[in-house]
């Protein structure tokens, strides 16, 4: 997962690379991106913001999400992708999605959508949210879970938001 951290110091045959202070991913091409968008996120010195939100642990560096995509709960910041992935880790879920609803209090609150494997009869939502409270601070874990038929996902397998 992720690429080396060293890649930010190093680069690569390719490309250079650095993280802003707001944790966006800019790369700089070796080959000449073109169009109007690339110009509006291109910054004085070539570097195009990616606008996907990195972190480095150890001596690599994650991707996190869109900055465009995260869910603004009372002033904290949840990735979606974050979320999902641990919910997707939990016996019987085969797939979930993260999504907003608003809140005239907090701005946000995250809702979920989970497909389940349909032989898993021992599933249970109260033991899903024991499990996230273990993984995930209270202002990520879905203020509802909603199990669904089939999650959407598009052309090319990425969850349809």
């Amino acid at each position: 997962e992720g690429f080396p951290a060293k890649w930010l110091t190093d680069g690569t045959d390719q490309c250079e690379l650095y993280i802003d202070k707001n944790n966006h991913l800019f790369i700089k091409n070796k080959f000449k991106a073109e169009g109007n968008e690339i110009t509006e996120r291109t910054d004085k010195n070539g570097f195009i913001n990616t606008e996907d939100l990195v972190e480095i642990k150890e001596d690599r560096v994650f991707f996190k999400g869109r900055s465009s995509g995260a869910i603004n709960v009372g002033g904290n910041k949840v990735m979606p992708e974050e979320v999902e992935e641990i919910i997707n880790s939990y016996k019987g879920i085969i797939n979930s999605v993260i999504y907003p609803k608003k809140s005239s209090i907090l701005g946000n609150l995250v809702f979920c959508n989970i497909e389940i494997n349909k032989n898993n009869q021992d599933f249970s939502k109260s033991d899903l949210l024991k499990f996230l409270k273990t993984k995930l601070p209270l202002w990520k874990i879905p203020k509802s879970i909603n199990i669904v038929e089939k999650i959407k996902v598009n052309n090319s397998g990425k969850i349809s938001r």
